[in-house]
């Protein structure tokens, strides 16, 4: 029987992923379909609808936040830290019935700057804009750093321009 996955997000009309996980699926010689899950609104209804036909997904934007609050509603899900230390969840899985839910941006964004040998400990940091990532990326520094989000929506502890 084959892994069946996707990625979940609005509006997905550019994302390869199916592609290249198809591909690196049959290259591995792995039983997987890995399909595109377009979903502009997401509610509860359509989450428990994709969890009763998936084993698991990837989400992307603009569903990182909204799928954090629907998972951590239910009884059955395990969250993890990172996960609700960013309060946005990028990468599910559905195994014995439980949904784990975890965010893997934080570790992409870590092993980017070690890959450029790059030490991001006391400096300042601009971020601009208030998309997706920003959270995460405001999570993944320490208390060190000195965090400025400037962005057009006006946010407590935010600039606006």
């Amino acid at each position: 029987m084959s892994l069946k996955i996707g990625i979940l997000g609005w509006p997905l009309t550019k994302t390869l992923s199916p592609s290249i996980h198809n591909m690196l699926a049959e290259f591995s010689s792995v039983d997987l379909v890995y399909e595109k899950l377009p979903v502009e609104n997401l509610s509860a209804e359509k989450l428990d609808d994709i969890h009763t036909k998936y084993d698991g997904y990837n989400v992307t934007i603009p569903h990182k936040r909204k799928i954090y609050d629907l998972i951590k509603s239910k009884d059955c899900s395990n969250i993890t830290d990172l996960a609700q230390g960013t309060q946005a969840v990028n990468t599910v899985v559905l195994k014995n019935s439980i949904i784990h839910a975890t965010n893997t941006d934080i570790e992409g964004i870590k092993k980017t700057f070690e890959s450029i040998n790059y030490d991001l400990r006391n400096k300042k940091i601009l971020i601009l804009g208030n998309g997706g990532s920003t959270q995460t990326f405001n999570y993944f520094c320490d208390s060190s750093n000195e965090v400025v989000i400037v962005s057009r929506q006006k946010k407590r502890r935010h600039k606006t321009i």
